[in-house]
């Protein structure tokens, strides 16, 4: 045999400006086989080995491609050989045939039958069934073998299944934006008799799509038998594949595949926030996009990835510049937020920025030679002896902030009664158990109300309060603090905190405001999740109490 080497290189260019070249490279060698090196974006490449003439004597060839045969309307047989098969199994390499209508079979384009390493026979020779055909349509197809990820395949052969088919014409992607495209396509139906008939465009992020992928049904075609049908709650900057495709008595048949790539651009804009009003302004850009529900806003969180899931406010319109405006309920904090639109369901975000709130307060961090600082006064309040605001256990507004009633029916986590808690519960009795028994952040009043620097404090920590500190009566009319009643409360190291006896409401109440206090920590009871942790000043003791109460909270610091 001839020695004879050939090297062909051709660039072929992709279906949009935007998507990466395809490139091949072919080798003729001397033993009649050619192998092709294919590169994907320049980042993988692929050996191919052809040959369609098996030489029984000689298997130094991995696969060759057969004849087809019983070919029908929806089905044919395909016969193939697999050559050097010694010490292969069906772990380490897969064998069949791949198959496609679109001329050049491909583990990217082509469907896979394969076989079982057991089903080939002594001579390497194994017969594939391929099902599900269309009519009178062209199929390609080649053997494979696949080892260890390295693709090997034969000869591209075709065949004709019989009948009479749906003829196709597949047409280009237009009006195409970030989430949506429009799909002009041809259908001809000749003679064809049939009950029941489907038709419209299937499309995936694969280069296979089927019926069981994406699909838009068409409501009609014209007198071309052309009909439009729009893809919508697409992602952006991504490459969509799509067919034509009929369903004809339960049957499928499929037109050739194409692609496009959808826009670039983001379908929001996110804007600056104000830092004093707190609003954020957010470009819409819907482009010639076709849609069916719409929701707009912006979505914040502490997080650096803002989603839905997170806090978000929603926009009601658009200004004659496609701007929307949503002011944002921040606390004293580092923020970071992005713009949204759920189009038909699908989220779409803008840019994520970030932006910090800060404190204009003067409260000072107290350290009393304890494991945490501990506030200079009570939350809600600017002067150590200022009462300052009431919560309910785990309520971030508190009296001053609109909660004017404290009782079952207006605790927000639960449904109206102590045993029908909606959060924060261990007990089934008591409501729908989470399991959840210490406050989350975003349930905390102190970082709600001051930034994430404070927090409520655990129960350990006001024991350790209570216990390792000296605690002074200060009675009404004191001189010390301006005839406020409280506790003057000394650490080990000399430095002081006063806690004001700030009483506590009850319904629309305020009660024993000057003779008691009681302050919340940030757990619930072990015996009774209906109930919370709290110091009470009565006793001197930690204490279990209805969690709708308006407490008092003195935050601590690390």
């Amino acid at each position: 045999m001839k020695t004879k080497i050939v090297l062909i290189m051709c660039a072929l260019l992709a279906l949009t400006p935007g998507m990466a070249q395809k490139y091949k490279m072919v080798l003729c060698l001397s033993n009649g086989m050619t192998v092709e090196h294919y590169a994907d974006d320049l980042d993988s490449i692929y050996w191919v080995v052809e040959d369609n003439e098996p030489d029984i004597s000689d298997y130094s060839e991995p696969v060759t491609t057969g004849n087809a045969t019983d070919v029908g309307v929806y089905a044919a047989k395909v016969s193939a050989w697999a050559n050097n098969l010694n010490g292969k199994d069906d772990a380490t390499t897969v064998v069949g045939v791949i198959y496609c209508m679109d001329g050049t079979p491909t583990r990217n384009n082509g469907k896979r039958a394969t076989v079982g390493i057991a089903e080939i026979g002594d001579d390497g020779k194994y017969d594939v069934a391929l099902a599900d055909l269309a009519p009178a349509t062209t199929y390609y197809y080649r053997a494979f073998m696949n080892v260890g990820g390295t693709y090997v395949y034969g000869k591209v052969c075709s065949f004709v299944t019989e009948g009479q088919g749906i003829g196709f014409t597949t047409g280009v992607a237009t009006d195409v934006t970030s989430y949506s495209a429009n799909i002009t396509s041809g259908m001809s139906l000749g003679t064809l008799e049939y009950s029941t008939l489907t038709y419209g465009v299937c499309y995936a992020m694969t280069s296979d799509p089927s019926a069981d992928d994406g699909v838009v049904l068409a409501k009609s075609v014209d007198g071309d038998g052309r009909y439009t049908v729009s893809l919508t709650a697409l992602a952006g900057d991504t490459v969509y594949y799509y067919r034509p495709y009929a369903v004809m008595d339960g049957y499928v048949s499929y037109g050739l595949t194409s692609a496009f790539r959808t826009s670039g651009d983001k379908v929001v804009t996110t804007g600056d926030i104000d830092s004093v009003s707190l609003s954020v302004p957010s470009l819409l850009n819907m482009g010639m996009g076709t849609y069916g529900t719409l929701k707009i806003g912006v979505c914040y969180s502490r997080s650096e990835v803002p989603t839905l899931g997170d806090f978000n406010v929603e926009a009601s319109d658009v200004d004659d510049e496609n701007i929307f405006t949503v002011t944002l309920p921040l606390t004293v904090d580092t923020w970071y937020y992005r713009a949204y639109a759920v189009i038909d369901g699908t989220p779409h975000y803008g840019e994520v920025r970030m932006f910090v709130l800060e404190s204009s307060d003067t409260r000072e961090a107290v350290d009393l030679g304890l494991s945490v600082k501990w506030a200079s006064c009570n939350v809600g309040a600017t002067e150590p002896t200022e009462y300052g605001d009431y919560f309910a256990w785990a309520m971030t507004e508190g009296y001053e902030g609109g909660n004017t009633t404290f009782n079952w029916a207006n605790y927000a986590y639960c449904n109206g009664a102590y045993n029908q808690l909606t959060k924060y519960c261990n007990d089934a009795t008591y409501g729908r158990k989470d399991g959840l028994v210490i406050l989350e952040q975003d349930d905390d009043a102190a970082v709600m109300n001051w930034g994430a620097k404070w927090r409520v404090p655990t129960e350990a920590e006001v024991t350790e309060l209570r216990e390792k500190c000296k605690w002074r009566m200060q009675p009404k009319g004191n001189v010390k603090y301006n005839g406020v009643a409280g506790y003057e409360v000394t650490g080990p190291n000399g430095n002081t905190i006063f806690l004001p006896s700030a009483g506590y409401r009850y319904n629309s109440s305020l009660r024993s405001a000057g003779s008691a206090g009681r302050y919340w920590t940030n757990s619930i009871s072990e015996v009774n999740p209906s109930n919370a942790r709290c110091f009470d000043f009565t006793t001197g003791m930690m204490a279990d109490k209805a969690r709708y109460y308006g407490f008092s909270i003195r935050a601590v610091s690390e």
